[in-house]
Order: structure tokens, then C-alpha cells, then sequence
């Protein structure tokens, strides 16, 4: 039992020795350097953020709201309390973009509310637009209207560059553009004119008629007369 005691002792005494030569020895060698550690890149504590400039939703939400200002000063009664409604919600659909873009890097969740706020804001002013054409009789466009497709197609950038579209389309189309009930009133105009046409030529006619008569009168009375 001593014996195959000191053995074992013998034999991790000797692992253990050999394990401390090749730590020592791998380490002690100044050609041999310890492998690098690679240092995992760290996450940042708030992402990047802010970018609200260069999103679409943005830039149309500013056009808007540009044109909105253009519009109510020049057609808008500013004693009119539509005045500051339509104003302010174009103002809140462009501000709430901006401060959402702004918040994202803090908090998702009031990303989406102010995000939220600015559709909120600029449906009210749509519905603003809608009322201001009821109630003046004018016509809406539709979604298939040329005009409306040709107004996306444009791109335009800035407000006073709206206005020389709308100009332009005076020019080619007249103020209400190009409708149908231009087309009515001329074939209206056109039947008007044959009515009076025909009472034209049922006047001269009778016209004719009574000439006729009043002609074959003085025959009659020189034929009464010639009689014995």
C-alpha cells in the first residue's frame, strides 16, 4: 500500500512539475507573445437618431405646411377661426415628426404617439381643405384626376413652386380646369342655338305667309270689281 502510494504521488508530482515547466517556458520565452484578445466592439447607449431632415414624410409635412400659409393669407379671413386651425394643424403634422425622429433615440414608445399626433393633425387639416370646398360650391378632386397625378409628378419643393403649377394650369385649362360641366353648358349653348333657329325660320315663314295673303288680297278686289 506505501509502495503504490508513493508511486501516485510520484506520478502527479510529475504532471504537475511538467505542467509548470510548460506554463513557465511559454511565457518565459520573449520571442513568444501572448495571443491578442480581441476586444468586442460596445454597443452605444443611445442608437443614432435625429435624421428627420432627409425622411419624405417630413418634407411633405413642411410643403404643406407652407402652401397652408400661402393659402388661408390670401383666401382665409384671418378674423376667421379656420384661419389658426388649418395653420396650427399643419404646424403640429410637421413639429411632431421632428420631435418623434428626435425621441427615437431615448424612446420607441414616444416615437410612435408623436408620430401618431402629426397623422392625427394632418387628417384635421385635410378635413379643413374639404370643408373650405363644400361649402363654396367647388369641386374636389378625385383620385383618378390627371390633375392630381400630375401635381405628385411634379416634386415640388417649395411652395412658390406649387404656384407656378397651379398658374400654369389656369393658363391651359381655364380656373376650374378641365370639367364636364363646361362640356354640358357648350352642348347647352348649341341646343339654345337651334331653338332660336327654328323660331327664326318658323317667324320668317309665317312672315312669308301673311305677305303672300296680303299680296292675293288687291287680286281678288280688281277680279270683284271687273265683274259686271
Amino acid at each position: 500500500m506505501f509502495i503504490a502510494c508513493q508511486v501516485d504521488s510520484d506520478i502527479v508530482y510529475n504532471c504537475n512539475y511538467r505542467c509548470c515547466i510548460f506554463s513557465l517556458n511559454q511565457y518565459s520565452d520573449p520571442l513568444k507573445d501572448p495571443p491578442p484578445r480581441i476586444s468586442q466592439p460596445v454597443q452605444a447607449l443611445i442608437p443614432v437618431h435625429g435624421g428627420y431632415r432627409k425622411l419624405k414624410s417630413f418634407q411633405v409635412a413642411q410643403l404643406c405646411f407652407d402652401v397652408t400659409v400661402r393659402f388661408c393669407d390670401r383666401y382665409v379671413d384671418q378674423r376667421d377661426r379656420a384661419h389658426d386651425q388649418m395653420v396650427q394643424a399643419a404646424r403640429s403634422g410637421k413639429q411632431n415628426i421632428a420631435e418623434g425622429s428626435k425621441a427615437s433615440g431615448t424612446s420607441k414608445e414616444t416615437e410612435l404617439k408623436l408620430t401618431n399626433v402629426a397623422r392625427a393633425s394632418l387628417e384635421e387639416l385635410r378635413l379643413d381643405y374639404e370643408d373650405y370646398l363644400r361649402k363654396r360650391g367647388l369641386e374636389q378632386w378625385s383620385r383618378q384626376d390627371s390633375r392630381r397625378d400630375e401635381l405628385i409628378a411634379k416634386r415640388c419643393a417649395t411652395a412658390e413652386q406649387v404656384a407656378d403649377w397651379v398658374r400654369e394650369l389656369r393658363g391651359r385649362h381655364g380656373q376650374n380646369g378641365p370639367s364636364t360641366k363646361s362640356t354640358k353648358s357648350t352642348k347647352s349653348t348649341k341646343s339654345t342655338k337651334s331653338t332660336k333657329s327654328t323660331k327664326s325660320t318658323k317667324s320668317t315663314k309665317s312672315i312669308r305667309s301673311t305677305q303672300s295673303t296680303k299680296s292675293t288680297e288687291p287680286h281678288t278686289e280688281n277680279s270683284r270689281q271687273m265683274q259686271p
